[in-house]
């Protein structure tokens, strides 16, 4: 019997190991037709039907990009979680992703950045995390909205937003995948919330969303380098 379990056990894990792979070469596949698609859909001449179907392309881009991280994420690679200030790392992501979105018309503030908070880490996985969270911001709330960065000294990130915030029926306690707030298949797949929990849990972490009256907040809860050097 303890044969058969461990027997059934491996094929479970072979199983899964074997689907996480195939995720991973089914998408790097499609990158390159995808790439060129759009590059000749550039050289037409703009018209409705050219607009949407760049639309497509894009959101089909975006989906084998999160497809890739949730693979990644769920498989056996093994990141390096070691000690880093957290609002240094911050601040490095913020000066390469957030000036795309400022300059679109979004306002951003950042908060406790320069506080020498150590964690116990990935700058990988926070970068993640917090490129899912501006692209949901920059998908999912009106140009002129405001952002809000906040490092706090327990090693708590607060990420907040001024936009129309989540729906009444979005679950609140877990981010399955594939969930969206709206029906709109180009506007997202329903995975970003889930790869920035599945990042934080890869870190010893807690990823949640907040209650706000108006906007959207989440909390990330690292864990902190109680042995700093």
């Amino acid at each position: 019997m303890i044969a058969a379990v461990n027997h059934a056990l491996d094929s479970i894990r072979a199983g899964a190991v074997a689907q996480r792979d195939f995720s991973i070469h089914a998408a790097h596949e499609l990158r390159t037709p995808l790439a060129d698609l759009k590059l000749r859909l550039e050289s037409l001449a703009s018209d409705p039907d050219r607009d949407a179907a760049m639309q497509d392309i894009d959101a089909m881009a975006r989906l084998i990009e999160q497809l890739l991280h949730i693979a990644r994420l769920d498989g056996s690679t093994v990141f390096s979680l070691h000690s880093l200030y957290l609002g240094e790392t911050v601040a490095q992501v913020l000066h390469e992703a957030a000036p795309r979105l400022v300059s679109a018309g979004w306002l951003l503030e950042a908060d406790g950045l320069d506080l020498p908070v150590q964690i116990i880490g990935d700058s990988t996985l926070i970068a993640l995390i917090m490129r899912n969270l501006l692209d949901n911001v920059r998908k999912h709330t009106p140009a002129g909205t405001s952002v809000k960065v906040s490092v706090s000294n327990d090693g708590t990130l607060l990420f907040t937003d001024t936009g129309p915030g989540l729906p009444r029926e979005f679950p609140y306690s877990t981010f399955a995948r594939f969930v969206r707030g709206n029906d709109d298949a180009r506007s997202g797949s329903g995975l970003g919330l889930s790869i920035c929990e599945t990042a934080m849990r890869r870190m010893s972490g807690t990823f949640r969303l907040e209650p706000t009256v108006s906007g959207a907040a989440f909390r990330m809860t690292f864990r902190l380098d109680r042995d700093p050097r």
